[in-house]
This record gives C-alpha cells, sequence and structure tokens, in this order.
C-alpha cells in the first residue's frame, strides 16, 4: 500500500529530488580531484581521515545548496512563464 501512497508525491515532486543532484555533482567530482579548498576538498579531507562527521556535515551543506539554487531557478522559471504569458 505504501508504494501506492508515494507514488504520485514522487511524480510530482520528481524534478526537485534529481535535477539537483546531477546538475552539483559533476562539479563537486571535479573539485575533489583537483582543488585544495572547498567543499570538494572537504569532504575528501574528511573521508581520508575518518572524521564521518565532516564527511556528513559537507554532504548535507552541498544538499542544502543545491535545493536552494533549484529553487532560484524554479522562481525565474515561472517569472518568465508568467511574462511570456504561458
Amino acid at each position: 500500500m505504501l508504494p501506492y501512497l508515494l507514488l504520485p508525491f514522487l511524480e510530482s515532486y520528481n524534478p526537485y529530488l534529481f535535477s539537483p543532484c546531477g546538475g552539483n555533482s559533476g562539479v563537486i567530482m571535479g573539485e575533489l580531484l583537483v582543488s585544495k579548498s572547498g567543499l570538494g576538498y572537504l569532504i575528501m579531507y574528511g573521508s581520508q581521515v575518518f572524521n564521518i562527521n565532516l564527511v556528513i556535515t559537507g554532504v548535507v551543506i552541498l544538499g542544502i545548496i543545491s535545493y536552494i539554487m533549484y529553487f532560484i531557478i524554479d522562481l525565474l522559471e515561472i517569472y518568465s512563464k508568467k511574462k511570456q504569458g504561458i
């Protein structure tokens, strides 16, 4: 019964769940490989020194930033559709 209850919820929030993850993961992966500072470096450093709190904090901050970025883009899209009359 649970899949039938969650299916409409997941279908309507599908862009919110998957779009931010794809956009920022490539940037963070590049940062993990070559940078000396930043969020990707923080996550990588935390995993190297076995500091799980640092890793989880970095991933949570990345998720929050991704959600805020997607929310701003969504607002801009709504504004542009209203301006175009769509």
